[in-house]
């Protein structure tokens, strides 16, 4: 196969860091393998990118623990491959994964939902698995990745990986001796049948990849061949495809449709109950990794983030990833000794506008500009998410300071924190609208009017979406809260019948993946979108996506992100509203080596793929 050196979202590094320093020295921080300096999530210090834990938490909570270091056992056949096959990702090997049982369960939070069906789909992103984060525990993908390392894979059920010459086709090589949890082998037929399955059916395709084939090549690698270049979206590629058994969802038809009630995958641990209530996981005696550290893990279902905090603040949850109000006093004061958090800044939250089948006026791109100018970010920032997250300062979505580097000049703080009432009166009237004798933006006697609707269980939200509602009718606008169900949320953003939502953006050590999430009409097809949940659809957007995707130079990124950027600031398909925390609370009673400020071997956030990765890294404490 011919390869070419391509500037990919990771540049390559071979060599395993010191447990002193998880950062590979010879590693550029920007996106690009080129590119000039970009500061990672994990050099945002300041605090308006990160909130760290008092100052009693040690300097690392695996000093003594297997978490510290980034060199695996686990995966020392990796790292072989060159610059050139690797399209500039840097394949470090893992930090070694534990090796001592404890006796204590775990109990892991992030997504509150009321009630819980035994549908763990893992191509659907209403699947609760993808809903509750914990897709990783039973699932796994090629490579994992470090949103917090801008420039950092790890090798997981592949150990390496080519592509061509011109990104694409991606040859993975697969590590050996992988089971599924019913102790039969993961053969290059079950990855090659998990992308084609993608492909032949596209509700299948939660990532909206462009697939063009896929099949096995010998007994252990597989080559997937895609429409378009893909070096820069390698991501969702080969860290948000989990990898399925053919045989449990061949026969189901569709896949998309199939509930897997009892997933069978290669993760480290094994469904055993299901309640509506709650899950609980047992670790899977067939893991390649060795036996987990932590010999079961319990996700419970809760009505709220105000419930959860009280399960938590009581020492009954261990992992969790919510939105804590008054975190100092009211978590970390009932056991200072162990109880932790952290908060890095991982993505852009932004209101998402329905273009597609919402009120006629938020198809008017000057209409969301200006509901963009009309709303209080500082206001927001402070007081639903009380100071843990900075406002957004860019039109542009970029997640700032940390893609600095890449920010066109023209969209440096040209989001003011606070409203701006002049500018959305020139926005509006330059646009035909005038207000009516209700004080209400309209036009042809139809006034503008739409929800903004978010789960009332996520109370950080519940609470933006009402200081949005206030301040925007302050400014003309007839915008309402609809607080709704965590799973009608879901659902309504995965078949686009909402106006607008307040929704996180894709965390990812590149801006393709948010931007993709964001503008990417092939991620939002049907009822079962992943991203892109307004249906967003421009030709130059989605041209500018194409383009990046297949950058090999920094020129090229730049380029594509300068357009993407002004269809942003233009277009408001998103009005970026303030730079999200990475939730991540964790309790040390039980369990030492969590990531933390001064140990960061993965983005600690309970997410799909990363769940998995911190629990293999924890070790039983005594």
């Amino acid at each position: 196969m011919t390869v070419v050196a391509a500037v990919g979202v990771i540049a390559l590094v071979t060599a395993a860091c010191s447990s002193n320093d998880n950062t590979a020295s010879s590693a550029p921080s920007s996106p690009s393998a080129a590119a000039a300096d970009t500061s990672s999530a994990a050099d945002s210090g300041s605090a308006s990118a990160s909130t760290s834990a008092s100052s009693s938490a040690p300097a690392s909570e695996s000093s003594s623990s297997s978490g510290g270091s980034e060199s695996s056992s686990a995966s020392t056949d990796s790292g072989s491959g060159s610059d050139a096959a690797h399209g500039g990702v840097t394949l470090v090997d893992s930090a070694p994964l534990a090796t001592t049982q404890g006796t204590k369960p775990l109990v892991v939070e992030n997504n509150p939902i009321p009630s819980l069906e035994d549908n763990f789909n893992a191509f659907n992103s209403n699947g609760f698995g993808y809903k509750l984060n914990v897709e990783g525990l039973f699932y796994e993908p090629m490579l994992m990745f470090n949103a917090l390392k801008a420039n950092t894979a790890y090798p997981w059920l592949a150990t390496d990986f080519a592509w061509n010459d011109d990104g694409t086709a991606i040859t993975f090589t697969l590590r050996d001796g992988v089971k599924f949890s019913d102790g039969s082998p993961l053969t290059a037929d079950d990855v090659a049948y998990t992308y084609q399955a993608m492909k032949d059916f596209p509700a299948a395709n939660r990532s909206g990849l462009p697939i063009a084939s896929a099949a096995a090549d010998g007994t252990n690698k597989v080559t997937v061949k895609f429409t378009a270049p893909q070096f820069q979206n390698i991501y969702n590629v080969a860290g948000q495809t989990f990898i399925v058994k053919k045989s449990a969802y061949s026969g189901s038809g569709d896949p998309s449709k199939f509930a897997d009630p009892q997933p069978i995958g290669t993760g480290p641990y094994t469904l055993a109950k299901f309640t509506p209530q709650g899950l609980q996981f047992k670790a899977n005696p067939s893991y390649w990794g060795g036996t987990p550290p932590v010999p079961e893990v319990d996700v419970p279902s809760y009505t709220s983030n105000d419930v959860a905090l009280q399960q938590l603040s009581a020492g009954k949850i261990h992992y969790a990833g919510n939105f804590v109000s008054n975190i100092e006093q009211s978590f970390v004061a009932k056991d200072p000794a162990n109880h932790k958090y952290w908060f890095p800044a991982i993505n852009t939250v932004g209101l998402v506008f329905n273009v597609s089948t919402g009120p006629e006026a938020l198809k008017d791109p000057a209409v969301r500009k200006a509901i963009s100018v009309g709303l209080d970010r500082k206001k927001v920032a402070d007081q639903a998410e009380q100071g843990y997250e900075a406002p957004a300062s860019s039109s542009s979505g970029l997640l700032l300071p940390n893609f600095d580097s890449l920010l066109p000049a023209a969209y440096k703080d040209d989001l003011k924190p606070g409203q701006d009432a002049a500018a959305v009166t020139t926005l509006m009237t330059g646009a035909g609208y005038a207000k009516d004798g209700n004080g209400m933006w309209a036009k042809g006697g139809k006034t503008v009017s739409f929800s903004i609707e978010d789960p009332t269980a996520y109370t950080d939200y519940y609470q933006a979406a009402q200081i949005m509602s206030a301040d925007l009718k302050a400014v003309g606008f007839d915008a309402k809260v609809n607080g709704v169900d965590a799973n009608k949320w879901y659902a309504d953003l995965a078949a686009g019948t909402f106006d607008s939502a307040i929704h996180w953006g894709t965390t990812s050590p590149s801006p393709y993946a948010q931007y993709d999430g964001w503008l990417d009409p092939e991620v939002a097809k049907g009822d079962n979108a992943s991203g892109n949940y307004g249906r967003f659809n421009d030709p130059a957007a989605t041209k500018a996506l194409a383009d990046y995707a297949k950058a090999g130079s920094e020129a090229e990124s730049k380029a594509a992100i300068e357009t993407l950027a002004k269809v942003m600031s233009e277009q408001v398909p998103v009005a970026p509203i303030m730079y999200a925390a990475g939730w991540y609370e964790y309790n040390t009673t039980d369990y030492t080596g969590w990531v933390d400020k001064d140990n960061q071997y993965m983005d600690p956030s309970p997410n799909p793929a990363n769940v998995a990765y911190v629990i293999l890294h924890l070790s039983p404490k005594g």
